[in-house]
């Protein structure tokens, strides 16, 4: 019977899954070789006795024996791979089916996608995951979970501390609680006094109050 993907070596992919089966903690699917483990091409390169000990790759020799094209070696390499996909790419290349019915033992199909469209680490194919988050717990309009953008600032525009991108809050108070005149809440600027330039007790910065006198009562002589 000749394999789906014609070329395919599907006896030496078979040795090689069946010692990953046999020696599981001596496979490592992110590296090819690494003392005594090794990834799916790895052990492929070791049961045909093509390795050279070179821990960077493997053998040219083990590469053209797999009958794989670029695009096909590239998917087994995957480090993210598991068994499951591992076994399900052997049978596609044997039979022309992904795994059982299109999917692996996991339940994952030939695009790494379950059957709600998330792949093995959440994520749907717009990248984000079952809950509506990406990788860095932003939402689709951008918010955390906590409801702030990557700058900081809530939909509002507010920060956790509730002021937005000038540094005033809701009510226009920056943090030293100062609007945009310069006047605190209850009127007064930096210095202690209001727009008519009178302070809390009705005096200007001359000492007088709108009647001419001072704070000891006596009159201001140049009114």
């Amino acid at each position: 019977m000749t394999n789906f993907t014609v070329k395919f070596n599907d006896k030496l992919s078979r040795l090689a899954l069946d010692k990953i089966h046999a020696n599981p903690k001596r496979w490592n699917q992110t590296i090819f070789h690494c003392g005594t483990a090794h990834c799916y091409m790895g052990w492929c390169d070791i049961v045909s006795g093509n390795w050279d000990g070179d821990k960077r790759g493997v053998s040219q020799k083990t590469i053209d024996l797999m009958g794989l094209k670029d695009y096909e070696y590239a998917e087994f390499v995957d480090p993210d791979n598991s068994l499951a996909r591992l076994e399900a790419l052997h049978t596609f290349h044997v039979t022309g089916t992904f795994g059982i019915d299109g999917r692996d033992s996991d339940g994952f199909n030939i695009y790494g996608l379950d059957i709600d469209g998330f792949d093995r680490h959440g994520y749907n194919k717009e990248g984000y995951n079952r809950e509506g988050y990406d990788n860095e717990d932003f939402d689709r309009d951008g918010f955390d979970r906590d409801g702030f953008d990557g700058e900081g600032y809530n939909i509002e525009g507010y920060d956790e501390d509730g002021y937005d991108d000038e540094d005033y809050d809701g009510e226009g108070y920056d943090r030293y609680n100062l609007n945009r005149e310069g006047f605190d809440r209850y009127g007064y600027d930096e210095d202690g006094f209001d727009k008519k330039g009178l302070d809390e007790y009705g005096y200007n910065v001359d000492g007088y109050n709108v009647d001419g006198y001072d704070r000891n009562g006596l009159f201001d002589t140049d009114l």
